[in-house]
């Protein structure tokens, strides 16, 4: 009985272990980012709010990821395909975002033009660039979740 859960255990490891090094960067970069001011911490409140939200939209390309490779009968051309699409999806973001950085600050309604511009220049710099290396991370880990442990939880 112990030994039909391992395969879960060991995955839900996995899954857990990813989640709490997010949380402790995201709470490093905030307690950093503190020491500059309140402006440039209302800034990284927006730029992690922003990146939550595509997180969750690429976080479903991942979680599909796994399934459609557990369940393929050619993981390597499903797992190809799923890249190809993670990437095109990471640029569309990257692009998204540096073309609609300043109304999509000004639409989140802040007043102050010290944040709105710190806002806008992070999201420019750090966050539309980094959509496509997030894309293809987020689509890498449900492809490998997709070709181990998850094999066992697809056909659970």
């Amino acid at each position: 009985e112990e030994s039909s859960l391992k395969p879960f255990i060991g995955s839900a490891a996995l899954t857990l272990s990813r989640s709490l090094a997010l949380q402790f960067f995201l709470a490093g970069t905030t307690r950093f980012v503190a020491t500059a001011g309140p402006q440039a911490l209302a800034a990284n409140h927006i730029l992690k709010s922003v990146y939550s939200l595509l997180s969750f939209a690429t976080d479903a390309l991942a979680v599909a990821a796994q399934r459609l490779v557990a369940t393929a009968t050619n993981p390597k051309q499903v797992a190809s395909r799923i890249f190809a699409w993670g990437t095109l999806l990471g640029l569309f973001f990257a692009l998204s975002l540096y073309l609609t950085a300043e109304p999509l600050v000004l639409l989140l309604d802040y007043k102050d033009q010290l944040v709105i511009s710190l806002a806008v220049d992070q999201i420019k710099r750090i966050l539309a660039p980094l959509q496509i290396l997030s894309s293809i991370v987020f689509v890498a880990d449900g492809v490998l979740q997709g070709a181990t442990a998850f094999r066992v939880e697809a056909s659970a």
